[in-house]
This record gives structure tokens, sequence and C-alpha cells, in this order.
């Protein structure tokens, strides 16, 4: 009786007394209980059996002790003839139970001993993982409840309509993208994100951009730069995940018609997956590491095909690395150059496309957008600025920018994609690829070891800044170098400081220092704001700083105020109406050279970058009132007064 009470517990419990029918629920089958069932089936034919064979031999010992009658005698010992042959079968059905127990428990232990990881992996007690294809041909295999229940998801029919109509929903949004409705069209993507699974929708717009990009014919540029706008914004505002997957797709179908050889692909499948990966790297979803994997790809072949996808990359993309990596790109253009001098002219069909290929690199190389026939930056320079209005980050970040190689992406599906939170990865050598980034300084001599000792060189980091300052050919190749270190956005402004104490050390102004600080604040924004906060600092020390240092001081800020890398403004936290001796002096030499040391049109400029700033009226006058007072009523001696004169007025007229 308790235990059916017991039962009957369990069945409310488990909502089975409500079920009319008499098979198994659904989510047993779905969580691998339904083998129970004809356990305890099995197990109650067994006990029946028993029950019937003790009862059956009670009532022959009462027959054989009453002694009634021979007929009762006969039958008594008919009875046992056949519980014997009862008894019989109960044991070939008893051991014949028993197997089927034991297999099932040995089952069950092979399930136990098999346990699935956090990333939907089979692994066995050692930890070892187990490949699902592996288990998959045996009938009786065990299938973890996660890949039953994709199973179910696969089969269900309203699942897939439901997909078709997100298909067609993405299609819909990719063929009206344009870029007035850009905002629109990101907005109702991003929707879809919230309300579906993710990697179905990415696998769904990576086929819709893959099938209008990647066509046997050419593709407008345009819809390639729009398409990789949309993926840009994505990939910030939703997820990195996004821009991975795509870029892995992509990535794909580049290695597979690369491998084909001859054209690689049918027309201009080629051109346009290159065309593709260029924007991606244009609009900041991966970084210019993977085209330069995609430059050595073509090098290593440099065939008459393999230079037209060369020129291809050079003008889609070609100022964009260089801003990025221009050591990664110098190291590339020697080796097209290389290539090219020892390549045999008789396998090119058209030795005109080799010239204008070189000639490209040099344009390139030198910055000159001129010389590249129908070259625009317009288009990709709009679709930035709206790109920047529409993600909800301050920019596009370093972190979201994807810095991932073309071997990465081929070996996602075996070492894993480290690039992806939370996935799965092996095999990725860190160690090596921090010290391919760390400067090489063991042939540093003794002698610069001591002067960076002298200089206060009290770091590591700064040491190593102040050694490859010493040990550069000129200012470019000390700008390569400097970002080769590999150091975090905290310990680059190290290199700032370093730069501005060496130039104001050294007993006459040297300019190189100046070229090497505009490279920088050419470079990025986050370096002009460092050079800004350095001189405000150095401002603070100029009554104790000597006449070698202000002399070094002024020289250098003069050139970087006419070279436009900063303006006037830096001047702002400077008290006009509470001027020392040294500061005086300081704004003298500045402002002097500035009017005089440079063309008229330059100091013009200079001024006129302040004129307009509400913000800066405080000191707008200040300079005003300096340059009447200090400079027209005390002009320092072999000085063309009326040139100055002349040239002061016309400043204060700007202001």
């Amino acid at each position: 009786k308790e235990e059916d009470k017991e039962i009957k517990h369990l069945a409310k419990q488990l909502k089975m007394n409500k079920r009319k029918s008499k098979t198994l629920p659904l989510m047993f089958i779905n969580d691998g209980l339904d083998y129970v069932k004809g356990i305890i089936k099995k197990r109650k034919e067994k006990i029946a059996k028993h029950v019937s064979f003790g009862s059956d031999e009670e009532e022959d010992e009462e027959e054989e002790e009453k002694d009634e009658s021979e007929e009762e005698e006969e039958e008594s010992e008919d009875m046992v003839q056949e519980d014997d042959d009862q008894e019989e079968d109960m044991d070939e059905s008893q051991e014949e139970g028993e197997d089927e127990m034991d297999e099932e428990e040995e089952e069950a232990s092979e399930i136990v001993n098999l346990k699935e990881d956090i990333y939907g992996r089979l692994r066995d007690k050692e930890g070892n993982v187990v490949s699902a294809n592996a288990e998959a041909p045996s009938s009786g295999s065990y299938i973890p409840p996660g890949k039953r229940l994709q199973m179910a998801e696969s089969v269900d029919e309203k699942k897939k309509i439901e997909m078709e109509r997100t298909k067609r929903q993405i299609k819909g949004l990719v063929n009206r993208l344009s870029e007035a409705n850009m905002r629109g069209i990101c907005s109702e993507m991003e929707g879809l994100y919230m309300r579906f699974s993710r990697a179905l929708l990415t696998e769904c717009l990576s086929e819709m951009v893959l099938d209008a990009c990647t066509g046997v014919a050419s593709v407008p540029e345009r819809l390639v730069m729009e398409l990789c706008v949309l993926i840009s914004i994505l990939h910030v505002n939703v997820g990195n995940e996004i821009g991975a997957n795509f870029l892995q797709s992509v990535i794909k179908l580049f290695d597979s018609r690369f491998r084909q050889g001859g054209s690689y692909g049918q027309g201009k499948e080629m051109d346009n997956i290159v065309l593709l990966i260029a924007h991606l790297c244009n609009f900041k979803v991966v970084h210019s590491v993977l085209i330069f994997d995609l430059f050595k790809k073509f090098i290593s072949g440099f065939k008459d095909r393999d230079i037209e996808l060369i020129l291809l990359l050079l003008k889609s993309v070609g100022f964009t690395i260089r801003k990025d990596d221009p050591m990664g790109l110098k190291e590339i253009i020697v080796e097209i150059q290389n290539k090219a001098s020892s390549a045999d002219s008789s396998k090119f069909q058209d030795q005109s496309r080799m010239k204008f290929m070189l000639e490209i690199l040099l344009a390139v190389k030198n910055n000159n957008m001129k010389k590249i026939p129908s070259y625009d930056p317009a288009p990709v320079e709009q679709l930035r600025k709206i790109m920047k209005n529409i993600i909800r980050t301050a920019g596009v970040s370093s972190e979201a920018q994807l810095r991932i190689s073309m071997d990465d992406l081929l070996q996602a599906e075996t070492k894993g994609r480290w690039w992806v939170v939370g996935s799965a990865w092996s095999g990725k050598d860190v160690e090596k690829r921090e010290d391919s980034k760390a400067p090489l300084l063991g042939d540093v001599s003794s002698e610069i070891l001591e002067l960076a000792r002298k200089q206060r060189m009290n770091t590591e980091v700064r040491k190593n800044i102040f050694c490859v300052l010493m040990m550069c050919e000129d200012f470019a190749d000390a700008f390569e170098k400097l970002l080769r270190i590999g150091l975090k956005h905290t310990q680059e402004r190290e290199i700032i400081h370093v730069i501005l104490d060496t130039a104001l050390q050294e007993k006459t102004y040297n300019p190189f220092y100046a070229h090497l600080l505009l490279k920088f604040c050419e470079y990025h924004k986050r370096f002009k704001m460092t050079v800004q906060f350095s001189f405000w600092d150095k401002f603070k020390e100029l009554e104790k700083s000597s006449e070698i240092h202000v002399n070094n001081m002024a020289a250098l800020l003069t050139f970087l105020i006419v070279t436009k890398a900063l303006s006037l403004a830096v001047f702002k936290v400077i008290e006009f109406a509470d001027l020392d001796k040294q500061r005086v002096r300081f704004l003298k030499r500045v402002l002097l050279s500035l009017l005089l040391d440079h063309p008229e049109q330059a100091s013009q400029d200079a001024f006129l970058r302040i004129a307009s700033l509400p913000k800066l009226n405080v000191l707008r006058e200040g300079l005003k009132l300096f340059m009447r007072h200090f400079m027209l009523k005390k002009p320092p001696p072999h000085v063309a007064v009326e040139t100055l004169r002349s040239r002061v007025e016309a400043a204060v007229r700007i202001l």
C-alpha cells in the first residue's frame, strides 16, 4: 500500500495521472528516459512469475497433507510435473531477462562515461573529445539531449516556415539598402537580431550578401561598399561574431576559388571576392593583417591574373593599410619589387600591366593619390561618416576590429575561433606572436645604454624607446620601429614623452624630433592629444628650464603649429596677465619665428585657425596685447621692424 501511495504521489508530480494516452510523454523521450519503461515491464513479468510459482507450491503441500483420495494425489502429481515445467521455463526466461539487463546496464554505463561539455562536445572519462561522427553509424549510440532537441527543431515545420519568412525579409532589406536609407535598414536588422537566433540570422545575411557580391559578372563597387558598411555597423552595434562569421564565409569561398588555379574561378568572381575583403578592411571590420596575407598569396604565383588582383588591392585598400601598418606595407612593396625584378618576362603576355602595377605601387608608397587613374576616395570617406553617425559608440574601436590571419580563419573548424567570445580555442601560440612584436635589443651598444641611464630612462619601456631613437636611420624608420614595439594604449604615451625630453636635451635644435612628432600627430588623434598635454606640462616648468631647453621647445612648437599638427590654442593655458621673464622670452621666440621665419600665408593660416572659435576669446585678446606690447614697443635687434609691424597688424586683424 505504501508503495502504491508513493507511485500515485510521483505520478501526480509528473502529471502522469491526467494523461489519457498510455504512451510516454515527449519530455521523457527527449531526456533519454524512454528505456526505463521497458526495464520496469520486464521486472514486473519476472515478479509475477515468481509469485505464481510460490502459490502453486503451497497448494500442493496442503493437498499432500490431507490425503483425501488417490485421484487428488494423482492430480497433485500432475500439478507437480506441470510446476516443474513452469520452473524450467521461468529459469530460461529469467536468464534471458538477466542477459538483457546486463546489456542495458552496459549501455547505461557507456552513456554515463560520455559527458557533454559547455560547447556541446562529448568527452570520455579521461577528458578526450569524442567526435559525434564516430558515434552516428551505430544504431544504439547515445545522442545528447541538446542534439536530439536540434534534430526535433529541424523537423519542425513551423520553424522552417518562420525561417523562410525571415530569409525573405533579410533579402528585401539587402535589396533595398542604399546610402539614403542606411540608418533605417540597420535598425530593422538589429530588431531581427533581438527576435531570432543570431547564428541563423548571420548565416542568412552572409548567404544574401555573398550572392549579391560574388557573382560571375563584375559587381558595382558602390554596392559592395554599402553592404560592407551594413556588416560593419552590425559588427559594432550587435556583436563581433557577425563580422567574424561573415569574414570566415568569405575566406572559405576565396580559398576554394584560389585552389582552382588558372583564372581563380569563372569570370570576375575572384575580383568581386577580393574587392569585398578590401572594403571590409576599409570599414574597420578586419585589420590589414588579412590583406597582407592576400598579397602574399598572389605574390607566390605572380602571373598575369595575380598582377591584376594585386592592382585591385592596391587601388581599393592601399592607402588604408599604409595608414594602419606602414612597416607591413613596406615589406610587401619590397617583396613585390624583388619578385618583379627576378621574374621571367617571357611568362607575361603584357609587360605594360607589370609597369603599371609598379607605378601604382610607388604612388601608394609616396602617398600620391593623383597618380592613380580614376581613383576617388570621396565615396569611402562619405560612407565612413555615415557609419560613425549610426554606430552607438564614439567610434569604431580597435577592439572591434578583427586582427585575424587567413590561416586562423581556414583552421577555425579544427582549432576553434579565438576571436569570438565564448568559443573553444586550441593550438594558438600566443607567446610566439608576442615575441615577434618585442624589440630586439640584444645588439645595443653599451654606450647607448649608458646614455639612456644618464637621460633617466629608468623603465624598460622608456629604455627601449630611447634605444630605437638612437639607432634608427631617419624619422620614417624611427616611426615604423616605434609602432612595432607593441605597447599598450597607456604605454604609447611614453613614446611622446621620451621624444620630447630627448629633443629638449639636444645642444642645438634638431628637426629630426619635430618631423617624428609630426608623423605621430598625423597617424592618430591620441598621439596629438598626448603631444599637447606634454607641452602644457613643460609650460609649468618654464621657470626652472635652461635657455637651451626654451630655445629647442620654441623651435619645436613653431614647426608643429606651422605644419598644422597643433594650433595656437596650445597657449590657452597661459595666463597673459601674469607673465614672468621666462614665459615672455619663450612666447617672443615662438611668435617671432612664426611671423618672420615662415611664409606670410603660413603664419596667417595659423591665426585663422583660432579666429572663429568663441571659446578662445580670452586667448585671442591675450595674443593681441602681447604682440602689440612686447613685440612692437620693444622689438628685438636685428629684426626688420617694418616687416614685423605689417605682419603683426595683419595677425591682429585676423584675430
